[in-house]
């Protein structure tokens, strides 16, 4: 075989997903973004007095939510609930109460291993679940490993996550869970799924998505689901069911904050204030201290994809706006427009973003100020990005296999676009190293001793707690209940 002829037979089998060539791929970048998280927690690195670089999380973010953590070693360490703390967080004390405080079965490492150490641990858990729902998705769809690999760079390493993370937003790693999200939504939009099972999935993904106090993230699914359901009308109900099998399932968590939480009268911020502002997040690299924008710091807009991943999305989007014309013009073809249909849902968020377009919802008078916890609508494009990127790898792998002429220009043209879009990508996660953000942060650390859990005379918030508790486990023992009925076959065989 000449040397043609072998370069050749490596861009088919980069290209086709009937090659084993991408579960090789896919488990190289998986070893990658590990060995990324390790290297921002300054792992690989040495301090200027020659010794192991470790982050203080003494800055932006890090020092509340640290210390969360460390009321719940305490009462790890001591089996117990951490029902009150010796800390405040957003005006009260009563710390099950407040919806953004992690409580995850992974929190039982904290007995074994120091605080800092279980933040990273619990980062590269949640990464490891993450690539799983990937690799889950990869198989359904069947990519192959260019569109494998430009999903996994897209997904874990855009802005929006590799910031959020970055300046201690710990909550955020529920963002790891979404693959499994895009593979329920992608299934219902194929019909390819029951509603009964559909409403049951979504809710375990929804009460995860809780369990790490990803409060923010459940709003953006949750819209984003309901919205994309407008499109499968059968399925309709079954988002209604799965977000309230979530609510029951964190009823120990939702109890007390209906009863004992009294949301703080927070100031509404900005959201994106013009497209040029959303071209820029999405388009150029900055690091934390660039504020072009609103009011807000630059993480709560950074949603950076690089000029390659911008421009495939862009051509995707515009395909499909095309296709879905031709396709609801054309009644005999209308159901080949499965793939198009969850980027409708996204646009709405897209619009959502804009700091203008949520003010008289914000402004509304309702019962436990639900309308009120998204005060950042710049947080909204998260669940148009990431409906856009999935769609987007899904065409492409389509276009590559539909395409005939030019073939093999179109597959190196790909791998070079693929090429430059890591490129961009990981130059961007490199500037928000947790340990070098630090080094360029000019106010002293603002960490401070370990807080603890107290133990305090037992209160009408005590018995909420443990009443949803009990709501809880009866919940969780009807969904695995009805979960294994509905399972009659498996949802998915992955061969490799």
């Amino acid at each position: 075989m000449s040397m043609v002829e072998r370069a050749q037979l490596l861009l088919i089998q980069f290209t086709s997903p009937d090659f084993r060539i991408r579960w090789v791929l896919l488990g190289l970048l998986y070893l990658v973004g590990v060995l990324y998280w390790m290297h921002s927690f300054g792992m690989f690195s040495t301090g200027a007095d020659g010794g192991a670089l470790r982050p203080e999380f003494g800055y932006l973010d890090w020092p509340r939510n640290i210390q969360i953590i460390e009321v719940i070693k305490d009462a790890v360490q001591r089996f117990e609930l951490p029902y009150v703390s010796s800390m405040k967080l957003l005006g009260t004390d009563l710390l099950i109460a407040v919806p953004e405080v992690p409580i995850t079965p992974q929190q039982a490492l904290l007995a074994f291993v120091s605080t800092d150490s279980y933040i990273l641990l619990n980062t590269l858990f949640m990464y490891s679940l993450g690539f799983i729902g990937l690799v889950l998705f990869v198989k359904y769809q069947r990519l192959s490993a260019l569109t494998s690999s430009l999903l996994f760079g897209l997904f874990m390493f855009n802005g929006h996550v590799i910031s959020h993370l970055a300046i201690g937003h710990i909550m955020w790693v529920a963002y790891f869970l979404l693959p499994y999200l895009m593979y329920l939504v992608f299934r219902m939009a194929d019909r390819t799924i029951t509603p009964r099972l559909f409403a049951l999935l979504l809710g375990g993904v929804l009460f995860a998505i809780l369990q790490q106090g990803a409060l923010h993230i459940y709003v953006f699914v949750a819209v984003f689901t309901f919205v994309a359901s407008l499109t499968r009308r059968s399925h309709m109900k079954s988002v209604f069911l799965g977000i309230l099998i979530s609510l029951a399932l964190d009823m120990f968590r939702l109890l007390p904050s209906i009863l004992h939480f009294d949301f703080p009268g927070l100031a509404r911020l900005d959201g994106f204030v013009s497209p040029l502002a959303v071209l820029n997040a999405l388009l150029l690299s900055h690091d934390f201290t660039f504020s072009g924008f609103g009011n807000l710091r630059w993480w709560e807009y950074d949603s950076h994809v690089g000029f390659m991943g911008l421009s495939v999305i862009s051509l995707v989007c515009l395909y499909a706006l095309r296709q879905m014309y031709l396709n609801y013009t054309r009644s005999s073809k209308r159901r080949s427009a499965n793939d198009f249909v969850l980027l409708l849902p996204a646009f709405v968020l897209l619009v959502l973003s804009y700091g203008g377009v949520t003010t008289l919802v914000y402004n509304l008078d309702l019962p436990f100020d639900l309308n009120r916890t998204e005060r950042v609508p710049s947080r909204f494009i998260l669940m148009a990005l990431i409906p856009a990127i999935f769609v987007t790898v899904v065409v492409v792998q389509r276009f590559l296999e539909q395409q005939q002429r030019w073939i093999t220009q179109i597959r190196v043209g790909a791998i070079f676009a693929l090429i430059v879009a890591v490129f961009e990508l990981g130059l961007h996660a490199l500037r928000w190293r947790v340990v070098d953000i630090e080094q360029r942060v000019i106010h002293p650390s603002e960490r401070v001793e370990p807080q603890i859990a107290v133990e305090v005379v037992r209160t009408g918030y005590h018995a909420s707690v443990d009443l949803g508790l009990a709501i809880s486990l009866v919940a969780l023992a009807l969904w695995v209940f009805m979960l294994i009925r509905s399972f009659k076959r498996p949802l998915l065989r992955i061969r490799f």
